[in-house]
């Protein structure tokens, strides 16, 4: 690979002569190795991270501005190497080189060998110098031998490199390259031979074909002409006239090969033998007797003695007018053991004046009367249902779906037997939930039922505390639910009057007693009687739910 290695300045400063005025020979001694990947900059005095020198190192100047410099390490050191300098005798860095990649890898049971190449920009190769130079392997040049590579043959075919050797079997493909490409058309080259032969060779066509061929400017053929079989065409082109004849006015042209099959003219007619004659710009056939009768294909005036039009005047032929079965009108009556319409999306019966009429055994029939737009079913002369213009379908007797009795106003009621899952859009047990209802608050509980008379009875039932102290003790009551106004509300008290000797507990109402409830009293005819026995008092109220 390639690779720029960086002269520091003290191996310039070595180089250079005391005079100044050219360059002093300098050696070569060692070279140092290290695993440190490095950047190489001129200022350099040491190689970074170094592993080792070794003085197995040998060179020479292989041209003007060229070394060959080849080192040697046969130690069982283990390392990587990314990085190298040249140190001069005098153990001056000379030059220097790193790079991250490794450049070689040593192993233990390995020789470690290193050859380089450096050409100078502007240093003179000469000046330079090299101890032991048994093993350099240098590259060689035109005056040293030394270690080559071979060129490829693309290299040998491009011819452009100075440094690779060329092969036999690499010059002989370039050279054969460049040969073949002086070939061909517009080469210029002219031979006294081609593929061996001289030009007379191929210039002899008779001798080239084995046969001579025909002008076709006009020829006479000495022998017969035959198109093979299979062949797609063969045909006598000519802007005049194309004759075949046998010398006497009359001849005969083959078709095919059987020999029974030919266009003959005796000088008064033609006979076309094995096969049908075709004629005019349509090539319609030529009837004759031989190829008349069913299929031929005949277009005649007359058949059976009539022209064209006795057969096409159909009502004629059938002595009455067909109807055409893409639609039309009947202007008589049409009937039929059987009718059926099979395969069409739609079946229509039109009627424009009168009633319609489908009829069937004795006095069964469905009529449409127009005049009263009505359709009937009528079953042994008695109409069984019919249609109105209002959309109303009426049956004399009643309706079956299923099999089953359809019900309606006529015949529902008492007796009907119709059982039905809701009674005005509710089930029983929702019913039954609807009249009869319960509740509770913080002012006591109340149910509600029917009252037998299309109403409710509204029954509320708590208790109050009436407290301790002197002659009168009371407190109200306050409904859980208002009763109504339009009925009397009953509201009775119970209390531990025993204990309280000479009280009496009774009720008093307010002039509303629907919303405000009632008061509870006790109150005793004795002065300065305590009251502390009945403290609390249960009641219980009836009345009409509003």
């Amino acid at each position: 690979m390639a690779f720029t290695i960086t002269i520091t300045n003290a191996g310039r400063a070595a180089i250079v002569n005391a005079q100044n005025t050219g360059t002093a020979p300098v050696t070569i001694a060692q070279i140092g190795l290290s695993a440190t990947a490095i950047v190489p900059a001129p200022t350099m005095t040491a190689l970074a991270g170094e592993l080792k020198r070794t003085g197995s190192i040998a060179g020479d100047v292989v041209a003007d501005d060229t070394i060959h410099v080849t080192a040697m390490d046969e130690s069982a050191d283990v390392y990587s190497l990314r990085a190298f300098g040249l140190y001069l005798a005098d153990g001056t860095l000379f030059a220097i080189y790193g790079q991250a990649a490794p450049i070689l890898e040593k192993v233990a049971a390995s020789i470690a060998l290193l050859s380089i190449d450096v050409i100078f920009a502007d240093i003179d190769a000469a000046s330079i110098t090299f101890g032991d130079a048994s093993f350099i392997n240098p590259p060689a040049t035109t005056e040293r031998q030394g270690v080559v590579e071979l060129a490829t043959v693309a290299e040998a075919q491009a011819g452009i490199d100075a440094l690779r050797a060329l092969t036999p079997a690499a010059a002989k493909a370039a050279i054969l390259g460049w040969l073949l490409a002086q070939d061909g058309s517009g080469s210029g080259l002219d031979a006294d031979l081609l593929d061996g032969q001289h030009g007379t060779y191929y210039t002899n066509i008779p001798a080239r074909l084995g046969y001579t061929p025909l002008n076709k400017a006009g020829d006479t053929a000495t022998g017969s002409i035959i198109v093979q079989a299979g062949a797609a065409r063969a045909g006598l082109f000519s802007t005049g006239d194309i004759g075949a004849d046998r010398g006497n006015g009359s001849g005969v042209l083959l078709l095919g090969d059987s020999g029974n099959r030919y266009l003959f003219c005796d000088g008064n007619r033609y006979v076309l033998n094995g096969a049908e004659l075709y004629a005019g710009v349509t090539n319609s056939l030529v009837w004759n007797s031989g190829n008349d009768g069913s299929g031929s294909g005949l277009d005649a005036d007359l058949l059976d003695g009539q022209h064209g039009s006795y057969y096409t005047n159909i009502p004629a032929r059938l002595g009455y007018t067909p109807a055409n079965r893409a639609g039309d009108t009947f202007t008589g009556a049409v009937f039929s053991p059987s009718f059926s319409v099979s395969g069409a999306p739609n079946s229509y019966l039109s009627h424009v004046d009168g009633n319609l009429v489908l009829s069937g055994d004795g006095n069964d029939y469905v009529l449409y009367d127009r005049a009263a737009n009505i359709w009937y079913t009528v079953v042994g002369g008695v109409g069984q249902t019919w249609t109105g213009a209002d959309g109303l379908v009426n049956a004399r007797v009643g309706f079956l779906a299923g099999g089953n009795t359809v019900w309606h106003a006529g015949n529902d009621g008492a007796g009907s037997g119709l059982d039905a899952d809701l009674w005005r859009g509710k089930t029983p047990a929702q019913h039954i939930a609807d009249y009869h209802t319960s509740g509770s608050n913080a002012n006591g509980q109340w149910r509600k039922y029917p009252d037998g008379a299309g109403g409710f009875v509204l029954e509320q039932w708590g208790t109050v505390d009436l407290g301790t102290g002197f002659n009168v003790q009371y407190a109200d009551v306050t409904f859980p639910v208002p009763f109504s106004a339009a009925a009397p509300i009953h509201i009775s008290g119970n209390g531990n009057k025993g204990a309280n000797a000479g009280w009496n507990v009774c009720v008093v109402c307010f002039d509303d007693p629907t919303t405000l409830g009632s008061r509870i009293t006790a109150d005793s005819a004795k002065a300065d009687q305590y009251f502390n026995r009945v403290v609390t008092v249960r009641w219980r109220a009836v009345g009409k739910a509003p």
